[in-house]
């Protein structure tokens, strides 16, 4: 099946139903992906929503679109999960960043650890962050994704520890990986799901599942920041015999939540 191609427009881009897009815009469509006047397309916003669109000027610099009726857009699933990720060198971030996006993860938290080898001034922060939000574009445009993932700006972990909100309702489960721990984040899951299951009461409309998972840098946490952790609740969970690189745990586990309680399966 041949995937309609796809641009994002926040809301308040979508006021007027012609619209010029942004070189970067115009330069997909028409170069990337070689789209011609009259050709179909479909526009999501990032809160869930799209729209059928269709190209009227194929223009690298400024093509312009005609936006149509709304559809559906791609539901959002039950498990909202969050992964609080210790900034990795090199491209590996982006690369976290992007495949997180596919897998369904809804909130990302870049964080600066002890142990990391990132160390980012406040405009590097600044900078980093508005190019991960870029990639994370990018890749809800490429996997069919209408939400777009909350990505907080770099902060450091202790920092996040203390003002972190969990969710006022629901179920929420916090989760360290930790390597040699003695509980496996897969059984931790299942554990947990028929009890989390079995307290909903009978027609409660909200039956989210928060499950946050922590992945430390490529040196890992230290004991005072694992210390902290599971001071604000974070169990530490393990992902088999084998050691995981900073940015295969994160993914590995997200992976695993979704196929237990999410819409992997």
């Amino acid at each position: 099946m041949v995937m309609t191609p796809r641009i994002y427009l926040p809301p308040e881009d979508q006021r007027e139903t012609s619209v010029t897009l942004d070189p970067e815009q115009s330069q997909y469509l028409c170069q990337a992906l070689r789209l011609r006047v009259g050709e179909a397309l479909l526009v999501f916003d990032g809160g869930g929503r799209r729209r059928r669109a269709r190209l009227v000027s194929a223009d690298r610099k400024s093509a312009k679109i005609e936006l149509l009726e709304s559809e559906p857009g791609l539901p959002v699933g039950s498990l909202a999960l969050t992964l609080v990720q210790g900034v990795a060198t090199g491209d590996r971030m982006d690369w976290i960043i992007e495949k997180a996006v596919e897998i369904g993860v809804r909130t990302i938290v870049p964080v600066m650890c002890e142990r990391g080898g990132v160390k980012l001034s406040e405009d590097r922060a600044r900078k980093r962050h508005l190019h991960w939000q870029r990639i994370a574009v990018a890749a809800c445009r490429q996997c069919g994704r209408d939400d777009l993932p909350a990505l907080h700006p770099v902060q450091a972990l202790p920092a996040w520890l203390r003002q972190r909100a969990l969710p006022a309702t629901g179920t929420d489960l916090s989760f360290m990986m930790a390597p040699g721990a003695v509980a496996s984040l897969a059984s931790l899951l299942a554990a947990s799901a028929a009890p989390a299951a079995s307290d909903q009461p009978p027609g409660d409309a909200d039956n989210t599942t928060a499950v946050t998972i922590l992945v430390g840098p490529e040196s890992g946490l230290n004991q005072a920041e694992t210390d902290a952790a599971i001071a604000a609740g974070f169990t530490p969970a393990g992902l088999g015999q084998r050691v995981l690189r900073t940015e295969t745990a994160g993914l590995v586990a997200a992976t695993v939540a979704q196929v237990v309680l999410g819409d992997l399966h």
